[in-house]
């Protein structure tokens, strides 16, 4: 996972409204500074950071959108969305084409052809979305959402001279926003753990990865103001989020190939049954990113690290004595 950057001359103890504008601000750029690098179809890794920056905008919005002019920001929002959706389809063909080749180098020589059509379905849909992403990511689409964002960040003179109960950010320390944020991704991570004892509910896991992702870069975006302290925790919460990807990867496979395997014709008998192993390949694969993942949150609880964490960030200011206590 490409790792953020920390945004500098944020003041911990300022004022909210100062801290959150220059954050949407730095990770808007930061976004926009990875066009040039997502359009380089030789490399997959341009398209991939970018949408990584589009999601940890998205996530910073959505955060913060209690303390914001929602009606303004809402707009701008839909539209980081639709960037980030288009890189999403590049990105996910190139991480389908990639899987599919390394799995083909180690598959029954029977079942090779089979995979090498499926990875030709997936390059010519990745030439389609390819050819999807480039209005989205026009100079002139981005510096007109870079102008709508900024105007709605401003907002008009009368939206600053707004009571407190209507414009809560005006009289709010950047620190509380961020614990409160920290606060609600991690409730939202306990809520959707009871997931990992249903392992064959799709939709709950795919939400506990979801949360654990929105964890994982609150705790990268506010990490300064509690120092090094945090650090352990949002490598916890890093290897999790890395597991339970592993796991919805092959439940998205586990889909794709049982649609493939019923929907094929009789005839294209070789094809049906490239579609049959490799469905077999993700379920077993399948069982033991659970069990990673399961084990996982196992030592979370048994470490009690929600517990440690809400005390952590109950601090006022940075302790380095203060750190995760695990068992090990």
């Amino acid at each position: 996972m490409a790792k953020a950057k920390q945004i500098p001359g944020i003041d911990c103890e300022g004022p909210a409204q100062t801290g959150l504008t220059l954050v949407l601000n730095w990770r808007f750029e930061e976004m926009c500074k990875l066009r040039s690098r997502a359009l380089e179809w030789n490399t997959p890794e341009g398209v991939h950071d970018m949408r990584v920056a589009s999601r940890r905008l998205r996530g910073a919005l959505k955060d913060f959108m209690p303390y914001l002019p929602k009606r303004r920001v809402s707009n701008c929002l839909e539209e980081i969305r639709a960037i980030a959706k288009a890189l999403g389809r590049v990105r996910d063909y190139d991480v389908e084409i990639m899987t599919l080749e390394a799995i083909a180098r180690k598959a029954p020589p029977e079942f090779s052809s089979g995979i090498r059509r499926f990875i030709e379905f997936r390059q010519a849909a990745r030439e389609e979305a390819r050819a999807k992403l480039l209005l989205p990511l026009a100079p002139e689409s981005l510096e007109k959402l870079r102008i709508r964002l900024n105007g709605a960040l401003e907002g008009p003179s009368s939206q600053r001279r707004k009571e407190p109960k209507e414009n809560p950010a005006a009289t709010l320390a950047y620190r509380q926003v961020a614990r409160a944020v920290i606060s609600n991704r991690l409730e939202d991570l306990g809520r959707f753990s009871k997931s990992l004892y249903h392992p064959l509910k799709v939709k709950p896991l795919h939400e506990m990865r979801i949360s654990a992702k929105h964890l994982r870069y609150a705790l990268e975006l506010f990490g300064h103001c509690w120092g090094a302290s945090l650090s352990p925790v949002a490598k916890k919460v890093a290897e999790l989020q890395s597991s339970l990807g592993k796991l919805h990867d092959c439940d998205v496979w586990i889909k794709k190939f049982g649609d493939a395997a019923t929907q094929v014709p009789a005839l294209d008998s070789d094809y049906r049954a490239t579609a049959v192993w490799l469905l077999g390949h993700f379920l077993k694969l399948r069982s033991k990113h659970v069990g990673e993942a399961l084990a996982q949150w196992s030592d979370w609880e048994a470490e009690e690290v929600s517990a440690q964490l809400r005390q952590m960030i109950l601090s006022e200011s940075p302790d380095t004595s203060v750190t995760l206590q695990t068992g090990a």
